[in-house]
């Protein structure tokens, strides 16, 4: 995954201790940082790493010396409530577990489809999140750490019809949502959501990190390193430029779930992007690029004859069935705008 793996977290690595799991036997390494142990107190600091075991995921806090020997070793398992209420970690041990805690809640639940969530977040869809306050609460903890390379808003709890980017609210208010991704936790399923090799693999490699108190930095330099290809791109001016950029990015080694995302960004930003992106990666000239589906008047499946300009029905044939869009078009057509 990704082409940021050797951030300046990894180059503050002094050290890996190996420890075996005393029920599953597998054997653990942990990352010892030498920012970790400039913060120790009466010579003594300490680790939090995640492992996961059999079903279960646990926490491992170890206990080092200066000279980095393990003084002791405390495992507890990963809850959201057990993570609440324990008094073993400091707050911002607490923060990075609840946060990851929440990420490993969802995984277990959706599984790969957690990474239409994640997808959708990156891209800016609204993302509602129904079920139970104190699940709903903890997952939304974890899913902002996907918005905060833009200026999102969140109410992680609302019981009325909200506007922001990420909602928790309970199950009845999900119909309110319509044109939104649902993630449902009591049913245990994810409604709309679009699938994506990126979110998918960034997915996989959060789920195997056990320093989680680097899980929020690798979310972050990952996007960020996304947005920085995605501001160079953005500049193209002409449909010629954009696959001698995209052949500049392979030559690079980009991964092309990569260069997928920045291409998916980008169209949100730069027209001539957009008619590329929305004509499936084809160079279309401005002239045809009228033709290409999206810019037709979107919410039908085909070119609108001439007559339907003149007047539109409410048996008409479309698939996206937006009232106050329909209206919209009807007043035009009074004002012959």
């Amino acid at each position: 995954m990704g082409f940021t793996r050797n951030s300046k977290n990894h180059n503050d690595i002094i050290n890996i201790y190996s420890i075996n799991c005393d029920t599953c036997q597998k054997n653990i390494e942990v990352p010892i940082k030498k920012s970790q142990k400039e913060n120790s107190s009466g010579g003594i600091f300490r680790i939090v790493a995640i492992h996961q075991c059999a079903e279960e995921q646990v926490a491992y806090l170890l206990f080092f010396d200066d000279h980095l020997a393990l003084r002791q070793k405390v495992v507890t398992p990963v809850t959201i409530a057990g993570i609440q209420e324990s008094d073993i970690f400091n707050e911002f041990q607490k923060t990075s577990l609840k946060r990851y805690g929440g990420f490993n809640f969802l995984r277990k639940i959706f599984n790969k489809d957690l990474a239409k969530v994640i997808y959708g977040i990156i891209l800016g869809q609204q993302v509602v999140v129904v079920g139970n306050k104190l699940e709903v609460e903890a997952s939304i903890y974890s899913l902002e750490l996907f918005a905060r390379h833009r200026n999102y808003s969140c109410d992680s709890w609302i019981e009325e019809k909200s506007l922001a980017d990420i909602i928790g609210t309970k199950p009845d208010l999900a119909k309110y949502y319509q044109n939104s991704i649902i993630v449902d936790l009591s049913k245990k399923e994810i409604f709309r959501g679009e699938e994506n090799s990126y979110a998918l693999s960034l997915l996989n490699y959060l789920y195997g990190v056990s320093d989680i108190e680097s899980f929020e930095d690798i979310i972050k330099n990952e996007i960020n390193a996304v947005l920085e290809i995605t501001k160079e791109f953005i500049l193209v001016e002409e449909i010629s430029e954009i696959e001698s950029y995209l052949s500049t990015l392979t030559l690079e080694e980009v991964p092309q779930e990569v260069v997928e995302l920045v291409v998916a960004l980008s169209a949100q930003l730069n027209h001539i992007i957009a008619h590329y992106y929305r004509s499936n990666y084809e160079i279309i000239s401005p002239q045809e690029a009228v033709e290409v589906k999206p810019n037709r008047i979107w919410f039908f499946d085909f070119i609108l004859p001439e007559v339907y300009f003149y007047e539109i029905k409410d048996d008409l044939p479309y698939n996206f069935k937006e009232e106050k869009i329909l209206n919209r078009i009807k007043k035009l057509i009074a004002t012959e705008r």
